[in-house]
């Protein structure tokens, strides 16, 4: 169960910072997991890859976190019975096949009235930590751009672009009309002058898509 520490900093935030929810798009078919089921239920050491992202989420300075269903939506409800409403509210993307925009819209549809952008998180990036999306909704709270998306400065000296995107609530209908798996990097596409970005020491968290992302995964930690 979180403890009462955690919600009432919560709070806190409420009152005294521009609120930024959180929403987590775990609501995929995990259709390249082949025979290992939801990868939302992978296990290692006692935790499942989703119960890994929330956690970090739950810790960072978010007013509020969203979590997004679709695809075995009750099994892995089942999961999160240590999770309280208070902290944690659940949405079902009934039409999640569809692509992510589906989930996305589900997700910005169950935000608190009060939210005025919200950062977006996936459901399969089990190294994005609190910290990353703290730095992130920071510096959207100190600027408000549309959209504010990270750099990840990689060894190559490649800037990787990925997430937590925080989006405003002003772009949000846009986000409404997208289709299939269409997300905010087709926002972003057709108004670049829209994007403001973050330079970020270190890797950009990496998706568990596959079978091998995810025996790579384990075997780095």
């Amino acid at each position: 169960m979180t403890s009462q520490t955690t919600q009432n900093s919560q709070s806190e935030i409420i009152k005294t910072e521009a609120f930024v929810s959180g929403i987590v798009l775990a609501a995929g078919c995990s259709s390249r997991m082949r025979d290992l089921g939801p990868k939302q239920l992978l296990r290692f050491n006692q935790k499942t890859l989703l119960d890994r992202v929330l956690n970090q989420a739950l810790k960072a300075r978010l007013n509020e976190l969203i979590l997004v269903l679709g695809h075995k939506a009750d099994s892995i409800l089942e999961t999160l019975n240590d999770y309280a409403p208070e902290t944690l509210r659940v949405t079902i993307a009934g039409d999640y096949a569809q692509g992510q925009s589906r989930s996305l819209r589900a997700g910005l549809e169950a935000v608190h009235e009060s939210a005025e952008a919200a950062a977006i998180l996936l459901g399969d990036q089990p190294d994005l930590r609190a910290s990353t999306i703290d730095q992130m909704t920071t510096a959207w709270r100190k600027k408000r751009p549309r959209l504010l998306r990270p750099e990840y400065c990689e060894k190559e000296g490649q800037n990787i672009p990925g997430h937590p995107v925080v989006i405003c609530r002003t772009v949000w209908p846009l986000m409404g009309r997208l289709k299939g798996d269409e997300g905010a990097r087709e926002i972003i596409q057709r108004h670049p002058s829209w994007l403001t970005t973050v330079l970020l020491d270190g890797p950009a968290p990496r998706d568990v898509d596959t079978h091998s992302d995810w025996k790579t995964w384990v075997a780095s930690h």
